[in-house]
């Protein structure tokens, strides 16, 4: 589903963790990454990220691509998989 948002309203950032491949017998570790982008748009804040980690690299380079496409701009556009068609889900306690 696309949606549309202000860029002030959206922060990219990613989280890391290192891995060591169970397989690799040199037990080699990497650090891995995911990275986010959190819309903090009213009523509810949206969240996209990756589906799998990958190399710390690749989210440096996702985070200077992202840069770099943003400058100057007013709006961005994403398209992301939902859960819930795009509505908040409803809690009968919290109404979230």
């Amino acid at each position: 589903m696309w949606r549309c948002f202000p860029i002030s309203e959206v922060e990219v950032k990613y989280r890391t963790w290192p891995y060591t491949d169970p397989m690799e017998p040199k037990k080699v570790i990497e650090i891995m990454c995911d990275f986010e982008i959190w819309v903090n748009s009213k009523p509810f804040q949206n969240v996209y990220h990756g589906r799998r980690g990958k190399p710390e690299s690749y989210c440096t380079d996702f985070k200077t691509a992202w840069n770099k496409l943003t400058t100057g701009e007013e709006h961005i556009c994403i398209d992301g998989e939902t859960l819930t068609k795009g509505e908040p889900e409803e809690d009968e306690n919290t109404k979230k």
